[in-house]
């Protein structure tokens, strides 16, 4: 899952007293940030399997760290801790530890089970990616939600707030659909290559980068503010 994952961040966006779009944006993607940079330190490790799934040939048979809830709960954590010493706002700490928190939850839906609870043990997945005609509709269907919500929410301050959600959301659209039209690997890899992660990390920073921009230029459209989080 890619563009899902943003979901919870453009719906957190329209809430008053929240982190700005970019940071929420980089929350709901801090789990694969972190799988991809411990990939590339040897600590996790991503295999490829062609035709593991119908939707992704990636074998995440050792991701304790960046995708178990124990895991996930501790970047939630840090990132929570991060607001609030920035902002000095507890609801926005809050908010934006719950966006990360999401990552796990919307991957168990769509993974086979190789997610676990504290990095071993019994593992988790549902394996929607096994059933592309529900998993991709599903998540686009998701994603436009949300981005529906948001631009229903807020407004452009002015011409660059246009062009960043355009920005944003081309590039949102055209990465998911790299991920999902790319060759699939001709051969089983316990290791994926170091050009694997750094691609990953890459298209993460292409996303998050016009995301921090459009939240900048983008502001509670007048008569309609933005939603309160009662608390």
């Amino acid at each position: 899952m890619f563009i899902g994952h943003l979901a919870p961040a453009l719906a957190v966006a329209a809430v008053e007293r929240r982190p700005r779009l970019g940071p929420l944006v980089f929350a709901a993607l801090l789990p694969d940030i972190a799988l991809w940079l411990l990939v590339l330190a040897g600590v996790e490790h991503v295999g490829l399997s062609p035709g593991l799934t119908a939707v992704s040939p990636f074998d995440f048979w050792d991701v304790r760290w960046s995708h178990s809830l124990v895991g996930t709960l501790g970047w939630a954590a840090g990132f929570a801790i991060a607001v609030k010493l920035v902002t000095r706002n507890a609801r926005a700490a809050w908010l934006g530890g719950a966006v990360v928190v999401s990552h796990w939850v919307l991957d168990v839906l769509v993974h086979i089970p190789d997610l676990t609870v504290a990095g071993a043990g019994q593992r988790h997945g549902w394996g929607l990616w096994a059933y592309p005609y529900l998993a991709m509709p599903g998540e686009l269907l998701l994603a436009f939600a949300a981005f529906a919500f948001y631009l229903d929410r807020t407004r452009p301050g002015d011409g660059r707030g246009r062009w960043a959600t355009a920005g944003f959301a081309g590039a949102a659209v055209v990465l998911q659909l790299w991920q999902w039209l790319a060759r699939a690997p001709a051969e089983t890899l316990l290791a994926v290559p170091r050009s694997v992660p750094l691609a990953a990390l890459a298209a993460i920073a292409i996303v998050v980068v016009p995301a921090w921009w459009t939240g900048d230029f983008r502001v509670p459209r007048r008569g309609r503010p933005a939603l309160r989080v009662v608390g």
